[in-house]
């Protein structure tokens, strides 16, 4: 004779059944698609917040890399070209002042942003070796 089991809440808060008649007595999910959506929308969550801050960080980097390399922007970025490329000023890496400017650098990996102090703002790219 089978072993029954009272009623449970699936664990999944999307679940269509809601409650089921579990098999074991340890079952958390009423069927293995259940679980895998379940543990997929977990994931996804953590992937947008634990790794989007990195995200940003490669992606300011690499673009900051490739501003670097044009001989247009030797002179600075204006303000404009850093919001139309989405670099995100608050997400670096850390902060140092320049010893000779006293002014601030935001750094995003190996590359780093300076304002000028120039109205309308443009930004130095500096570049660690």
């Amino acid at each position: 004779m089978a072993r029954t089991y009272p009623q449970k809440k699936c664990k999944n808060p999307e679940c269509p059944n809601k409650s089921f008649t579990p098999r074991r007595s340890n079952q958390l999910f009423c069927e293995g698609g259940c679980k895998d959506n379940y543990h997929n929308d977990k994931r996804r969550e953590e992937n947008t917040t634990v790794f989007h801050r990195e995200k940003q960080l490669r992606r300011n980097a690499k673009t900051l890399e490739m501003l670097h390399k044009d001989p247009d922007y030797k002179t600075g970025v204006p303000v404009n070209i850093l919001k139309l490329l989405k670099i995100d000023l608050m997400v670096c890496t850390h902060q140092r002042k320049n010893p000779t400017t006293e002014k601030t650098v935001y750094w995003f990996h190996n590359y780093g942003l300076e304002s000028t102090g120039v109205k309308p703002s443009v930004y130095l790219i500096h570049h660690s070796k």
